[in-house]
């Protein structure tokens, strides 16, 4: 991080607050990336790939958002750590301190809806890669089934050059 300039507390970040119209051009940009990378019906496997990729980015930012998430490595949410109506999410927020351990988090109507939307998003994803690309795809395939079976694995994912999968950073 760089370097707090002087006079200005080191604890200022907990004192930002942001502005509602901020917030709003924020998720209008966000999900106009999706918007505009929407695929055609006769898309590439390369489209497809940029519409996932900026879809994934602008759920796993919703989350972020809506859950208070920290900034980690990798993203914390599993897709088993999802309730069955995704009114919950379960997870490690901590590891030390106070309150360490999983905490079940409540999920906004938004984000709810959101979720349901990318795993519909991912099923249409899966569906469209087996005709376009039915051996390369078959990682990201077997990794959307597991996401879609609520397994221990990340809840997001990119997807690469190679069709592989690349974690999502918080």
């Amino acid at each position: 991080a760089p370097p707090v300039p002087k006079g200005i507390p080191s604890f200022m970040g907990s004192q930002v607050v942001t502005h509602d119209e901020s917030v709003c051009l924020w998720g209008d940009w966000l999900f106009d990336q999706v918007s505009r990378s929407n695929p055609g019906r006769n898309a590439s496997v390369e489209k497809l790939v940029v519409h996932h990729n900026h879809f994934v980015k602008a759920t796993a930012s919703l989350a972020v958002f809506t859950l208070c998430l920290r900034e980690r490595k990798e993203f914390p949410i599993r897709a088993s750590d999802l309730t069955k109506n995704m009114d919950y999410v379960v997870f490690e927020d901590k590891r030390v301190g106070q309150h360490p351990g999983k905490d079940m988090i409540p999920v906004c109507s938004l984000m709810q809806a959101q979720l349901k939307n990318y795993l519909l998003h991912l099923e249409a994803i899966s569906r469209r890669s087996i005709n376009l690309a039915p051996d390369s795809s078959v990682g990201v395939r077997k990794h959307i089934s597991d996401i879609l079976d609520r397994k221990p694995i990340s809840l997001f994912f990119l997807v690469g050059n190679q069709l592989e999968e690349i974690s999502v950073g918080a």
